[in-house]
Formats: structure tokens, sequence, C-alpha cells
């Protein structure tokens, strides 16, 4: 393909694509895992029994947690403090201790604080000249951000990046429904090829996309949660190993596909 194809819309995921979120999550079980495991190896009085590890708490917290979003793909911000709940009691369970209640009330307010960290969020390194070049552009930028309206706009506010976008959606299920309304309503002067999608979730971001017959660029994330993973064909979508280079990879692409698919190699890690 040749020359840009004018303005095009360009749908952002929010979390770990703009936005550091994932390290919020990770600070946040590991200091209710830590918890966790000090209260649990203090109870045991069995020396035949195997103390647990941090290590161990968080790769069945991962377990729980994605089975229940897998389960019930709607956010709801009572999912995260009560995987911490259901860890907390298979930990229990393994070790042949009693559930406490004062300790089950106590994991799950401490879990509960993800959604109000004392830390402000800050934007992913890049992210504000990548915005600020593609709206100089004139293109039409997009947030598309799966969770509670409250929650996501806090994260949009602290950043102060709601000004650079034309649209913000915030949604309870991220899916292909939900993108295809977004472009129903607000992009509908565009063709599938002047769509793009850009986030860390293959699931929620890339799936869908590609189903569409839209644009999509999968941004590595290091906080990735499993919930995300999808089989999705590579052929059919970018990969980039963060969001700085999406100008770059987008004029590439325009120009060329193959030219775009070098690109994206050289960033790939030796």
């Amino acid at each position: 393909m040749e020359g840009l194809e004018g303005r095009l819309d360009i749908i952002f995921d929010l979390d770990d694509t703009l936005v550091n979120t994932g390290e919020f999550y990770r600070k946040i079980s590991e200091q209710v895992g830590n918890w966790v495991v000090e209260h649990i190896n203090r109870r045991l009085e069995d020396p035949a029994v195997q103390k647990i590890t941090l290590e161990q708490y968080l790769v069945w917290h991962d377990e729980i947690d994605t089975k229940m979003a897998d389960d019930n793909p709607e956010f709801q911000a009572w999912r995260y403090p009560l995987s911490h709940n259901e860890t907390y009691l298979r930990c229990c369970q393994l070790t042949g201790l009693i559930p406490d209640k004062i300790e089950e009330r106590r994991v799950y307010s401490m879990a509960d604080r993800v959604y109000d960290f004392p830390e402000k969020h800050r934007l992913i390194d890049g992210a504000l000249t990548v915005i600020k070049t593609l709206k100089s552009q004139g293109h039409r930028l997009h947030i598309y951000s799966w969770g509670k309206t409250t929650i996501q706009q806090d994260k949009i506010r602290e950043t102060g990046i709601g000004k650079d976008f034309d649209q913000i959606h915030v949604v309870p299920v991220k899916d292909k429904n939900a993108i295809k309304r977004i472009v129903a309503e607000f992009a509908t002067d565009s063709s599938p090829e002047q769509i793009w999608v850009i986030g860390d979730s293959l699931r929620k971001d890339i799936l869908p996309a590609v189903q569409l017959g839209y644009n999509a660029i999968h941004i590595g994330s290091k906080n990735g949660w499993s919930h995300d993973h999808a089989k999705v064909d590579t052929t059919k979508f970018y990969a980039l190993p963060n969001v700085v280079h999406v100008p770059a990879l987008i004029s590439c692409h325009y120009r060329n596909s193959e030219i775009a698919r070098q690109f994206e190699n050289s960033l790939k890690v030796k």
C-alpha cells in the first residue's frame, strides 16, 4: 500500500499500553502475598507440613484470578480482592489450617487498595510523545478501556491525557462487539484499513480487531496477565516491545507492509 490513507481512527487501550497499571497490581499482590505467607507459616505447628512461599502464593493467585475473569468477562471491582481471599483459603486448605475470618477480611481490605494506591498513575515512557505525534498528524484518537468508569477516569485525569483524545470509551466487557459499537458510532467515515486497535491484551484488544478486519498492534508488557493470552495468527497483526514505536510502524505500513514487517522484526529481542 502506497501513501497514508488520510485521517485514521486509532483506538488505544489504556492500562499497560499508555498508563502503567500492572505494576500497581503486582505490588499489591506481593504485599498481600507476603502478609499471608507470614501469617500462615506462623500458625503452622506441625514441622512436617511444608511452609508456603511467596512464589507459590503468586502462582496460585494468578490461577484463581484468571479463572474468575475467564468465567465472568465483565469487569467487577470485587474480583481482584476476592481472588486474594480465595488464594488465602487455598493456602489454609493446603496447610490444614482453619481459615480465620479476621485474616480473611484483612486480606480483602489489603487487596482492595489497588484501586486507591497511594502512588499516582504515570504514563508509559514515550506514550505522551506518541499521542502528541499522532494528534498533530490529524488522526482521530480514542481511548478504549476495560474497567469501572470512575477508576479509569482517575487514571486519565492523573496523567492529563484526556484532552488529547477525541473519544474516551470505558466498557465493562472488551470484545468484538464493543469495538464494533465504537466504530459504528464514531468512525463511520473510516474504512477497516483506516482503523487501528493498539493494546497489550491479545484476548481483549488484538483478537477482536483481527476478527473485524482492522489493523492491530500488540504492545508487549512486563506486567502481563494470564487472562489476556489468546491464540492469534501472527501474520494478522504487528507486535512491538512498547508503544513508542507506534507512529513509525503505522507510517511504514502505509509505505509498504513488507517495510513494516522489517521494522517490526528489527525491534525484536535477539
